[in-house]
């Protein structure tokens, strides 16, 4: 199964996809959701006629998918699909799916998602934040400490949407195991991270042999990473703009001093009862050299899992591609 967001335009790259790895020999098959589409009313008759982005989950033969959901997450009045839609605003969709392999008989729930971001925050920006603030700077550090909260309380909610979700669809079908990922815009032991954790989800990094804990985005070596770095959030900005000149500077380079780390924000989570699974994990689509070109700029995640503790590399994948 591949697990991809920001596809983009919708249906048709996920058909050049499905068509791509057919030449190669694969057979596989696509669900989607469009998460961002502006005002179409037709295919071609659009604001932004190339816009139509959204989520795919690829899965091989012989395994078998359909659509259970595309669950709009978060986002005000309006709505995404394949040939219209009508948007205001950011909208967040989660998009679910049920996956059966005939061979075993088993069943699973798979979902993709990319959550809200704003400002993008982790520990170290929160401590420079702290820090400037503790030495006099931002005098409105109480507003821009609210927009971050606002941006991970977003993410919750749209966790919160998520997880209800999965749970009427468990309680529909009683599944063999539940899988999902995607661009999560948090980081390990943030809030957002320990609610799925209370909710019974294991980040599977820390069942994978080694608990290899990758950075999925990079902006040092990513060169597309960084390239998404260069503009300012308007959150951010709009945060700062009652803050003296001087301070403004000093949050802003403390931002991008922060925000240009390497950093995990991309997972893939599972129920804890998949944990009995030998589970290997790595990274791929990063440059074997500096200065290489990138495919994303995010890495994507590979999983394998094997039920036979003995032999873990002959079953099938889960990936996460990142973007």
């Amino acid at each position: 199964m591949i697990l991809l967001q920001e596809v983009n335009p919708l249906p048709a790259m996920a058909e050049d996809y499905v068509e791509a790895l057919k030449r190669q020999g694969l057979r596989y098959t696509e669900v989607h959701q469009v998460d961002a589409c502006g005002l179409r009313v037709a295919p071609g008759l659009a604001i932004l006629p190339g816009l139509n982005n959204g989520l795919v989950i690829l899965a091989k033969a012989p395994l078998a998918i359909r659509k259970l959901d595309g669950l709009k997450l978060s986002g005000p009045i309006g709505a995404c699909g394949d040939y219209a839609g009508v948007q205001f605003g950011e909208l967040r969709y989660a998009l679910l799916a049920e996956v059966t392999d005939a061979t075993s008989g088993m069943t699973y729930l798979v979902a993709t998602m990319h959550l809200h971001s704003g400002i993008e925050r982790d520990a170290n920006l929160l401590h420079d934040l702290m820090d400037a603030q503790t030495e006099g700077r931002l005098q409105r550090y109480d507003q821009l400490m609210a927009e971050l909260k606002g941006d991970e309380q977003r993410r919750q909610m749209e966790l919160e949407t998520l997880m209800d979700a999965i749970q009427q669809h468990q309680m529909n079908r009683r599944y063999d195991g539940i899988v999902f990922g995607g661009d999560l815009n948090f980081e390990a032991g943030s809030p957002e991270y320990r609610r799925l954790e209370r909710a019974g989800f294991s980040d599977s990094a820390q069942l994978a042999t080694g608990m290899p804990m990758w950075n999925t985005y990079d902006p040092m070596y990513n060169p597309l990473a960084a390239h998404e770095e260069e503009a300012l959030p308007p959150a951010l900005i709009d945060a700062l703009a009652a803050e003296m000149q001087m301070d403004r500077e000093e949050a802003v380079r403390r931002y991008r001093h922060a925000i240009g780390m390497a950093r995990r924000i991309d997972f893939l989570f599972s129920m804890a009862f998949m944990s009995t699974a030998c589970l290997t994990q790595e990274l791929f689509g990063k440059p074997h050299m500096m200065g290489d070109p990138a495919g994303s700029d995010h890495y994507g995640v590979l999983n394998t899992y094997a039920y036979r503790k003995h032999d873990c590399a002959e079953t099938g994948a889960v990936a996460d591609s990142g973007n």
